[in-house]
């Protein structure tokens, strides 16, 4: 369910550092931190710029938890058009518009991505 707002031209800047418990590598909890409170700016009408000036380094599944979510009530262009990220390191700008992609892609068929995550489980061996 999408959501429809109006647009607008408020902004909201959140500073991850100021969410996150370590800023060498937040874990999920931090991750869910920030999601809520860019979930809750999108909620009230903001737009939000999510800065990332102090991270020194993130994983890709824990800016998914960031992100991702937000995709299960606003379209795809909405996040694009709202969402602003800042200030990521270079060598991890990409994983922005990957984690849109691949979770626009993920929705369109949820079963579908999770047979195959557990097909690809099943034949890795320790």
């Amino acid at each position: 369910m999408s959501h429809t707002t109006l647009p607008n031209t408020t902004s909201t800047t959140i500073r991850v550092v100021d969410l996150v418990e370590f800023p060498i590598c937040p874990n999920y909890d931090d991750a869910k931190r920030v999601f809520q409170a860019v979930e809750e700016q999108f909620h009230n009408g903001q737009n939000v710029t999510l800065c990332f000036e102090g991270i020194d380094f993130i994983v890709p599944v824990c800016l998914a938890s960031m992100i991702g979510p937000l995709l299960r009530d606003y379209s795809e262009e909405e996040v694009r058009t709202r969402l602003k990220v800042i200030n990521l390191k270079p060598f991890l700008e990409f994983m922005v518009d990957d984690v849109i992609k691949g979770t626009v892609e993920y929705n369109k068929d949820p079963e579908k991505h999770d047979r195959l995550f557990e097909e690809c489980l099943r034949g890795y061996k320790i």
